[in-house]
This record gives C-alpha cells, structure tokens and sequence, in this order.
C-alpha cells in the first residue's frame, strides 16, 4: 500500500474518533504527543524506508487516539 493510502487511513481512524467528542473535549486536546512520530515519518520519507514510515505512522495514529480518548476520560476538563 502506499503512503498517501496509508494516511488516507489513519486520518480517517484519527477524523472518526473526533467527530465523537464535544465541543470543550476539542478544545481541550492536546496531540504534542503526535510530534516525534511525525518528525520520524518525514525522515522515514525523505529516507525512502516505507517499513519506517509504516512503523512511525502507525505510533503516530495510536498517539493521537491515546490523546483523544485521554480527554474524553477527563471530560475536556484542562
């Protein structure tokens, strides 16, 4: 599978989950964590090491849903 298929996939993971919470749990996220995974994904990129990418994303996706339902267990409370 390539890559834009592969994002096209976890956005779409990632757009489902938020679509879910309310307005103050929307505001209330916080996807920093997403940060490091999205560095090793466009060094994996400009590598041209789609085993990388696939790696990096797939931890990128976890955190970003290990985010959201952070703050749906908070409530969007900060």
């Amino acid at each position: 599978m390539r890559a834009f298929q592969l994002c096209k996939n976890a956005l779409a993971h990632l757009a489902k989950a938020y679509a879910g919470l309310s307005a103050g749990e929307k505001d209330a996220l916080d996807l920093s964590a997403q940060d490091v995974w999205d560095e090793r994904m466009c060094a994996a990129g400009q590598d041209n090491d789609l085993a990388a990418f696939r790696a990096a994303l797939r931890c990128w996706e976890r955190a970003g849903l290990d985010a959201i339902r952070r703050v749906q267990v908070r409530g969007g409370a900060v």
